[in-house]
């Protein structure tokens, strides 16, 4: 991932001029052109063209041919100035600003034959380039400029309406509407990229509004269902822990009732002796309890 800590520090500042670190050379060339030129146009003509020439020996110059050399000395401050310590030493044995940025173009634009191989590539991802369905305008427009300004610097432009055109068939089938709108209302001949940016921007945050609009109905709605789910599966598990606890009480009830009848036998078996006790249940007792009580005696009798 690329540093920008390095553009922050020295590249955004009216006095520094931009830092070169050995990446984004492009970057970097057109910001150090415009940054010359904004401090004295006589200092980009001299990195463009040389050094003014003047005698060897300083003590002879005059007034006109010290300024010019003071312009001189400028040019390559301001060029050493403008580059990370690595840089430099590839480029400290450069006696004038003029050699120290034509080198810099030969390292990272390579001869003719270099830059057009690099050209015929960023025409490929040129044609190639399309808008990712997860991007925004904004992030879309950042990747299509720093290719466009890479071609720049290699000296391939596109028009204008190139330009536009191009952004207009960069974007996904989900922006045909909004591109056939624009392609009836507008000129695209003299349309400008940045009022089709500011255009296709303003699109997309409205499409963004009304899904903010629509997407708390769809989350109450379904907060609502899961709520209703959730307490018909509480409910159903409230009726089912009753009815298994309804149950085990029956059931404990019952075995108390056989514990306790088992008990009351074998009391009346230690006085006396009940051989038939199998095949008649005492009397005087209630339907349940005679059954339970001809249950156990049959139970008992096997055992016997």
């Amino acid at each position: 991932m690329e540093s920008t800590k390095g553009y922050m520090a020295e590249g955004h500042s009216m006095t520094r001029p931009p830092f070169f670190d050995g990446t984004d050379y492009p970057y970097w060339k057109n910001r150090m052109q415009v940054f010359l030129r904004a401090q004295n146009f006589e200092l980009w003509k001299i990195v463009r063209t040389g050094p003014y020439g003047l005698p060897q020996d300083e003590d002879t110059w005059t007034k006109d041919q010290i300024a010019k050399g003071t312009l001189n000395w400028s040019a390559l401050n301001m060029m050493q100035c403008a580059v990370h310590p690595k840089e430099y030493s590839r480029v400290s044995t450069c006696t004038s600003s003029k050699e120290m940025w034509d080198k810099l173009e030969l390292i990272y634009e390579g001869t003719s034959e270099v830059r057009e191989s690099k050209v015929s590539m960023l025409v490929s991802e040129y044609e190639m380039f399309k808008m990712n369905h997860d991007e925004t305008i904004s992030d879309m427009f950042t990747r299509f400029m720093v290719l466009i300004n890479g071609l720049k610097g290699l000296k391939k432009e596109y028009s204008e309406s190139d330009l536009v055109r191009k952004i207009l068939r960069s974007l996904p089938s989900s922006w045909n509407t909004k591109v056939t709108i624009i392609e009836d209302s507008k000129n695209l001949s003299t349309m400008k990229v940045d009022e089709l940016i500011g255009s296709l921007m303003t699109y997309e945050l409205n499409v963004k509004r009304k899904e903010t609009k629509e997407n708390p109905r769809k989350s109450i709605a379904l907060k609502a269902s899961n709520k209703v789910s959730s307490g018909s599966k509480k409910s159903a598990q409230q009726e089912g822990s009753e009815s298994e606890t309804s149950t085990d009480s029956e059931n404990d009830e019952m075995a108390c009732s056989l514990d306790s009848l088992r008990s009351s036998l074998n009391s009346r078996e230690e006085v006396q002796e009940t051989p038939n006790l199998s095949k008649k249940a005492p009397t005087g007792l209630t339907r349940p309890i005679k059954n339970l009580m001809l249950c156990a005696m049959s139970a008992r009798s096997r055992h016997t």
